[in-house]
């Protein structure tokens, strides 16, 4: 036996190799095996009642072995001494004094909160000195926001007494994370025993965007959100940076462009972001020509950690967490041969992801001295001052197990495994061993993020052996609510903002008017403040967009080919390959386009064989009245067999309804036709004027019609159940038109928003006028 002494300190496991060790050291001359919170004053009937472990499944008829008390804190220490073969009698206290005071009152409170369920009818003949609950005080909040800022309130309290120390202990990480981000209000850093994750530092986060961006092949939103990054070229050119980064983020809204950074190039273009960008590719060259095939883990590697070294100036491995970071690139550039597999940039993202994940960054210094988290582990080896254990609702303390899927729990006892429910009981004892503190708080959330939550199994047995109403801390939750109280609510009217007549604008489009007469804020948003929206990045392929590029090959396809039936499709084919989008947009768009210029081409043969023919397409034009411009852009004009014009608007989605034209909310076709008629369109650029009177409006749509072919055209005109004529169009469209302008543009009348909810469609400025918060209140009295 060894000369020196050799001591086993905190030891659970009951493991049969654990407990021949423990058993080998208890017996050596000067061994010593310390069991953490064994209860040796629990009288024996209390003892024999935990039960003891069962290791093989009954025989067929036997007697019924009543099932231990596994999930008791006392449990798993009793299988040790089993496993041990030691009594409880011959284990010594560590220290022969008898605990008094608060220490011996929290023991038998304990004894009396975990009794087995088959000795629970002593809970009703308990005496007070076992329900005494001095120093304990419960902390119920609505949710956990209001429970982790309640924990940060006590910790403040707290430390205005001096040397008072302070211990949080949770199994819940989001919780941590919470009272961490509130203790900063007082510039409190508490020092988190678990520290903090590598993907969420700094440098972990840039390692894994310059991943992200090799993975979607520099995709905009990955490729902004690594030049967004704060480590990405940081120091003194930060701003310059940014500033540019900014005109990017600009020019990249709406569809996705090209695979590759010869999408990006394309859209730059000639720019004066062209230099720029120039410069910033040259950082990406590591990873810019990236084959598409599977490459070695290792070399993947290194192209990243090149990337974001040359894009963060070396800026991505200062510090702790760059230092953890630079480790764990080192130890996958390490790799070779067979232990170096062939992986694709996805397959990287999510390889860097996990090992981050296991990579804790735990800074040595800079926190508060006195503050400390702990998890459940590392609280057994301390002690505070006070004590608050956090996060006590079921599923976290204790955390449900999960149901074993390989092994039936009868199976797992005959193989000598411990029961799935011993987490429990381990749960259990750690609750207990926090109860030594003389303060301790217990604080549950009755709300997470989605539904009601259900108190701990734990919690609920301390308020059934101790109703103490004294031991809610109903101050703490108060003053942590008026901490952040709200200011007294404000009703949110429906905006009506009346500009002064010099700011009302006296230039309008067709296009504008419909939603000036439905929506009267969002225009003056658009147009008086001047507040454009902007599309978002990598945004789906919108109607206007889709309607700008039909637009187009239309406009050239009579301007440059005649007309001509075979020269449509091969011309929308040339722009579709030409626009800067992703393949996979135009992928799924060209067989609609194709289909519905098909039909264009078709249906304007046939119309000019009746004697119908197109003399101009996206003819720009503008008339005056009441000293207010109108200006638009017409789609499409016909002359008619008769000599009248025919306007056509074409449509990539469904056109408005009859109904719609009638009450005044589709003007278009009405306003270009009075455009025509007072000879708006005059001669520029080689283009003839066109006047005459119109008497056709068609919409022409790009979408399925009732038969399911694509293309077809619909009048809003003597529609059946309409008084709308061709006759009565113009009259229509000119009554609406000088009413819109005497109530908004040449009168004060406030620019209601959401005046005719039913008509406007337009949703971009819904949040300028805080819709959400007074739509749908108007005549409810609230």
């Amino acid at each position: 036996p060894p000369l020196t002494p050799v001591i086993a300190a905190g030891i659970t496991t009951s493991a049969p190799a654990i407990a021949r060790l423990l058993r080998s050291i208890a017996d050596l001359p000067q061994g010593m095996v310390v069991l953490p919170g064994l209860d040796l004053d629990m009288d024996e009937p209390l003892w024999e009642a935990l039960g003891h472990p069962v290791t093989t499944p009954p025989e067929p008829g036997a007697e019924l072995v009543e099932r231990p008390a596994i999930t008791h804190p006392q449990y798993h220490l009793k299988q040790l001494l089993h496993a041990m073969s030691v009594n409880r009698a011959e284990v010594e206290p560590w220290q022969a004094e008898p605990r008094t005071g608060i220490a011996a009152d929290r023991a038998r409170l304990l004894r009396s909160i975990f009794l087995p369920a088959r000795l629970s009818d002593r809970w009703v003949t308990l005496d007070a000195a076992d329900r005494r609950t001095k120093g304990l005080r419960i902390i119920e909040a609505e949710n956990p926001d209001e429970e982790a800022q309640a924990i940060a309130l006590l910790v403040r309290q707290a430390l205005d007494i001096p040397a008072r120390r302070v211990a949080i202990v949770t199994p819940d990480r989001s919780l941590a994370a919470r009272v961490i981000a509130h203790l900063r209000r007082w510039d409190i850093e508490a020092d988190d025993s678990a520290g903090e994750a590598l993907p969420v530092t700094p440098p972990g986060r840039f390692l894994l965007a310059v991943a992200q961006c090799l993975a979607d092949d520099f995709a905009p939103v990955p490729l902004l959100d690594l030049f967004k990054h704060p480590i990405a070229q940081a120091g003194e050119k930060r701003r310059e940076w940014l500033d540019e980064v900014r005109a990017l983020d600009r020019l990249l809204r709406g569809p996705r462009p090209k695979p590759g950074l010869a999408g990006i190039d394309t859209t730059i273009g000639g720019r004066p972001l062209k230099d720029w960008w120039q410069q910033s590719k040259a950082l990406l060259a590591p990873i810019a020509d990236w084959p598409a095939k599977p490459q070695p883990l290792s070399a993947t590697i290194q192209a990243i950690a090149a990337t974001a070294d040359a894009l963060s100036g070396q800026m991505v491995w200062a510090g702790l967490a760059g230092r953890c970071a630079s480790d764990l690139v080192q130890q996958l550039l390490a790799r070779t041969g067979s232990h170096d597999p062939l992986v694709t940039p996805s397959q990287v993202v999510n390889i860097l992801a996990r090992l981050m994940r296991e990579k804790a960054v735990r800074p040595p210094y800079g926190k508060h001295p006195r503050v400390a988290i702990y998890g459940l582990l590392e609280a057994r080896l301390q002690s505070a001052d006070l004590v608050i254990c956090a996060g006590l609702n079921e599923g976290v303390w204790p955390q449900i197990p999960s149901p074993d899927p390989w092994l039936a729990p009868m199976v797992r006892n005959a193989l000598g495994l411990s029961p799935l429910e011993m987490r429990v009981g381990l749960s259990a004892q750690d609750l207990a061993g926090t109860f030594a503190s003389s303060e301790v708080v217990l604080t549950r959330a009755r709300r997470d993020g989605s539904a009601p939550t259900v108190a701990s199994r734990f919690l609920l047995r301390l308020q059934a052996v101790a109703p103490d109403r004294h031991m809610e801390d109903t101050e703490t939750l108060a003053l942590a609510r008026r901490l952040d109280r709200r200011l007294p609510a404000v009703r949110i009217e429906k905006p009506a903002p009346r500009p002064k007549p010099d700011q009302r604008v006296k230039r309008l489009s067709v296009t504008e008017l419909d939603r000036l007469r439905a929506d009267p804020f969002a225009f003056y948003a658009k147009r008086i403040l001047a507040l454009p929206s902007l599309d978002p990045v990598d945004a789906e392929p919108s109607a206007a967009w889709r309607g700008t590029l039909v637009h187009e090959i239309l406009e050239y396809w009579h301007r440059e080919d005649g007309l001509d039936p075979a020269c449509l499709v091969p011309r929308a084919c040339r722009y579709l390959d030409e626009a800067n989008v992703h393949p996979l947009i135009k992928a799924l768009w060209r067989p609609r386009l194709v289909a519905a210029l098909d039909w264009i081409a078709e249906e304007t043969q046939a119309l000019a064989g009746e004697g119908r023919r197109m003399i101009d397409a996206e003819r720009s034009g503008t008339f005056m009245i009441e000293g207010v411009e109108i200006r638009g852009k017409a789609d499409r004009i016909d002359r008619m067999p008769d000599g009248t014009l025919g306007i056509v608007d074409y449509k990539t989605g469904k056109p408005p309804s009859a109904r719609q034209v009638e009450a005044g909310y589709a003007l278009q076709l009405g306003l270009l036709g009075m455009m025509a008629e007072r000879g708006g369109f005059v001669a520029k650029d080689n283009q003839p004027r066109i006047d005459g009177k119109a008497s056709g409006f068609e919409y022409w749509s790009l979408t399925r019609s009732k038969t399911g072919d694509f293309g077809y055209r619909e009048s809003p005109v003597g529609r059946r159940n309409s008084e709308l004529t061709a006759d009565t169009m113009l009259p229509t469209a000119e009554h609406f038109l000088r009413e819109a302008l005497d109530a908004w543009i040449l009168g004060d009348a406030p620019f209601t928003a959401k005046l005719v909810p039913d008509q406007a469609s337009y949703t971009e400025y819904d949040q300028l006028m805080r819709l959400a918060e007074w739509y749908g209140r108007q005549g409810s009295g609230q």
